[in-house]
């Protein structure tokens, strides 16, 4: 084979259309749709899971003065998860996460996620009538 009979990675990604190229994706995406267990969380806590499984030493975030592995950020994850659950919180029920951007924003979303509770997340700017209007829209259970 000469090099003018090589086909480049680049040659033949240009040519495949993005929906060819997503297809893991979508077929997995497909899987976890058809999924119909009601006790099985999906989704972003899965995901992190697998990630800290996978992972565990590995720096997952770094915030000011602080750092934390995917071990560290999952066991707080799940701390989240067990006490949202210890409070009477289930699979489809709504939590509204009114915090700003730190650590904990992303530790209590994975928790809710961990437990399949859907957190709404509530714009920290917000005062007044607007903030009773996001609250009274998601009917949160805390």
């Amino acid at each position: 084979m000469s090099q003018t009979d090589v086909i480049t990675l680049p040659k033949v990604l240009g040519k495949v259309p993005e929906v060819v190229m997503n297809l893991p994706g979508l077929i997995k995406g497909s899987r976890m749709s058809k999924i119909t267990d009601t006790t099985r969380p999906l989704g972003l806590g899965v995901a992190f899971e697998k990630v800290a499984a996978n992972n565990p030493d590995g720096l997952a975030v770094i915030y000011r003065d602080r750092r934390y592995t995917y071990r560290q950020f999952n066991a707080w994850a799940n701390r989240i998860a067990d006490y949202l659950a210890s409070i009477g919180l289930k699979k489809g029920d709504t939590v509204a996460l009114d915090m700003e951007n730190r650590p904990e924003f992303p530790a209590t979303l994975i928790g809710c996620a961990k437990l399949g509770v859907c957190a709404a997340l509530i714009n920290t700017s917000q005062k007044g009538k607007v903030l009773t209007h996001s609250f009274n829209l998601v009917k949160p259970k805390a």
